[in-house]
């Protein structure tokens, strides 16, 4: 019986204590990686890795290398906000298996919360074979309803049509795009 009026007597002090505690957002953000191997655009990121994906197929054969890589970048250029997607195969021979990304069709970015965003492609780089990789690239043009919800959602998914069919990969670092998009932010609010 003790017990149950100790917690009654903490309960009803316990909003009063709260409502005099002061809250403050936290103070941590993680830093803003700009770059300049973009020279003609003024704001530009860094690039961030998405995810790194390995098949559990393959672990013998390949130990510390992931088969794909996926980053990502925001940056400006004038006045125009676009995000910058590579994906790097570990094996040159990717290009013989997945073919070009397709232009005609939109990349399906699917947030955290369940929604669901769709880029234009505006740019489609041809892909290059360095060493035992190959790479491609790609730019998407970010409307501003589409860069305040990447700003307030992690990722989820990012999918898109390669020549051989459509392909969904489950992002494994959600908050890179989050994080870039208040970057972008803070530099257009000065």
């Amino acid at each position: 019986m003790k017990h149950f009026t100790l917690l009654i007597a903490i309960l009803s002090i316990a909003p009063h204590l709260g409502a005099q505690t002061p809250t403050f957002p936290t103070p941590f953000a993680p830093p803003c990686r700009w770059t300049n191997d973009l020279p003609t655009i003024e704001h530009a990121l860094a690039f961030d890795t998405l995810l790194k994906y390995r098949p559990a197929e393959l672990q013998p054969w390949m130990r510390a290398t992931p088969l794909l890589t996926i980053s990502a970048r925001l940056y400006l250029h004038q006045a125009k906000t676009y995000l910058q997607l590579r994906f790097s195969f570990s094996v040159p021979q990717a290009q013989t298996y997945y073919g070009r990304i397709m232009t005609d069709y939109l990349v399906r970015i699917i947030l955290l919360n369940g929604d669901k965003i769709y880029l234009p492609v505006v740019r489609n780089y041809p892909p290059s074979t360095l060493g035992s990789s190959a790479q491609y690239q790609i730019d998407l043009q970010v409307k501003d309803n589409a860069l305040n919800a990447l700003r307030q959602h992690g990722i989820d998914k990012i999918g898109l049509f390669w020549e051989t069919g459509y392909e969904e990969y489950d992002i494994r670092y959600v908050d890179v795009l989050r994080n870039q998009a208040r970057c972008l932010q803070f530099v257009s609010q000065k």
